[in-house]
C-alpha cells in the first residue's frame, strides 16, 4: 500500500524528486543534441559521463548519476552513434 504509485500524488517530495530527475535527463539530452558537429557532441557526452562519475563517486548522488545515464540511453542520443 505504501509503495503504491497512486499514493505518490500525496507525497510532494517524491513528486519533486521525480520532476528534478526528468528535468536533468532532458537537459543533458538537449545539450548533447545542440552540438554542431559529431566531435562537439562527443565532447559534450564525455563531459556528462565525467559529471555522472563524479556525482556517483565523489558526491554519492545516485539519483543525479542515474538521470545522466538515462539521458545517454535515450533513443535520440543512442542513435547518434549509428
Amino acid at each position: 500500500e505504501l509503495l503504491s504509485p497512486w499514493n505518490y500524488k500525496d507525497a510532494p517530495a517524491i513528486c519533486a524528486n521525480t520532476r528534478q530527475h526528468n528535468n536533468l535527463a532532458e537537459h543533458v539530452s538537449r545539450t548533447i543534441l545542440q552540438g554542431a558537429s559529431v566531435e562537439e557532441r562527443a565532447l559534450i557526452a564525455e563531459r556528462w559521463i565525467w559529471v555522472a562519475s563524479s556525482l556517483f563517486e565523489d558526491h554519492k548522488d545516485y539519483n543525479g548519476c542515474m538521470a545522466i545515464i538515462l539521458a545517454l540511453t535515450r533513443m535520440e542520443i543512442s542513435r547518434l552513434a549509428k
